[in-house]
């Protein structure tokens, strides 16, 4: 339902947004927020977005706080705002502990964290994480491909990566995993290893995928990606007994 209605809300954003606000009103509905939230972010307007989200963040179970308190952060990291966009992964993460969304706070505040000597690329690499967010594809990958060869351009790398398994081309997005660790050999962003294992997996590559994540969990047995690494293992194990 989430994935429909942000399809249909993307297509038109601004000609939709009145009718799934009508529909909010009628019944409170998680996937409903997140479509109008996509909408906002699509037309920029930030503010409205966080606004929406603050409106009925007390209206939904515990677990869709988290993830409005995350969107909330998201949209204000797009707006620029970063110092306030930190506080909020961080409610998220100290509040919402065993969320899924606290997983992905994490990945945020590490973004954030990882690109402070730069605000000025961050604050695009973030934009483009907007064209992401909202599935404007071409729009992404002309922003993170300006960015390669700036201050935050591993991340660019990883996000243009992303964005290439997002929009089905395995190979490619593989590839740019490759160029991103030849060009940045020493920094450590374990994402790579999670998104290398997910790329092999995605084109039948089960043994390298086995063999990268349990790299990650030999080599950071403490961190949370290898968490995330062992329930991929896990969810590998139940898909293939």
């Amino acid at each position: 339902m989430i994935l429909i209605l942000t399809v249909i809300a993307l297509t038109n954003p601004v000609s939709t947004a009145d009718s799934l606000q009508t529909e909010l009103a009628k019944e409170v509905r998680m996937s409903t927020i997140v479509a109008i939230n996509q909408c906002l972010v699509q037309q920029g307007d930030y503010s409205g977005a966080v606004a929406l989200l603050q409106t009925y963040e007390r209206d939904v179970s515990w677990c869709d706080q988290a993830t409005i308190h995350a969107l909330i952060g998201d949209n204000l990291l797009y707006a620029g705002s970063l110092l306030a966009a930190r506080a909020e992964f961080l409610t998220v993460v100290s509040r919402y502990t065993k969320s899924s969304a606290a997983n992905d706070a994490l990945e945020r505040l590490y973004l954030l964290e990882s690109a402070r000597t730069d605000t000025t690329a961050l604050k695009r690499l973030a934009h483009a994480l907007s064209r992401i967010y909202t599935r404007q594809w071409k729009l992404a990958k002309d922003s993170l491909i300006l960015l390669l060869d700036t201050r935050v351009g591993m991340q660019a790398y990883y996000y243009l990566a992303l964005l290439y398994k997002n929009t089905g081309d395995i190979p490619l997005a593989l590839g740019t995993l490759d160029a991103l660790m030849h060009k940045f050999p020493g920094d450590l962003n374990l994402n790579v290893p999670l998104l290398r294992a997910e790329l092999y997996i995605l084109s039948q590559r089960p043994e390298q995928a086995r063999v990268t994540l349990e790299d990650l969990i030999i080599q950071h047995p403490q961190s949370i990606h290898a968490v995330q690494a062992r329930a991929l293992l896990n969810s590998m194990e139940r898909s293939n007994p």
